[in-house]
């Protein structure tokens, strides 16, 4: 069941192939969390992808990085002619159809 109270489908499988070592403590660990294999590894899995993602969405700076930012954002704005007009365009065009939901940017990285 989901936190929500409601029933969870669980459709999807992902199967994995370990040296039995890694089996044995997996399958110990999970023992001494009074939890199913399935249920400790998808536990713990999640918790890695959900840092991993963390870490993706942040941004670190150093602190002269950091400070470069704040000057930058203490300067007066300079108007670009073109990116100006780009905004314009837009607006205009969601006057004439109503506003778009904005899509989620790419997080792509080119390896």
């Amino acid at each position: 069941m989901s936190e929500t109270g409601h029933e969870v489908r669980r459709s999807e499988r992902i199967n994995l192939r370990v040296e039995p070592e890694t089996d044995q403590l997996l399958r110990a660990a999970a023992r001494v969390e009074h939890k199913s294999l399935s249920a400790f590894m998808v536990e713990s899995a999640l918790d890695r992808a959900r840092q991993v993602m963390d870490a993706e969405r942040r941004l670190a700076l150093s602190r002269e990085e950091f400070d470069r930012v704040l000057e930058e954002l203490d300067r007066p704005p300079q108007v670009i002619p073109p990116l100006l007009e780009l905004a314009q365009r837009v607006r205009h065009q969601d006057n004439r159809t109503g506003p778009q939901k904005p899509s989620a940017p790419s997080r792509r990285r080119a390896y």
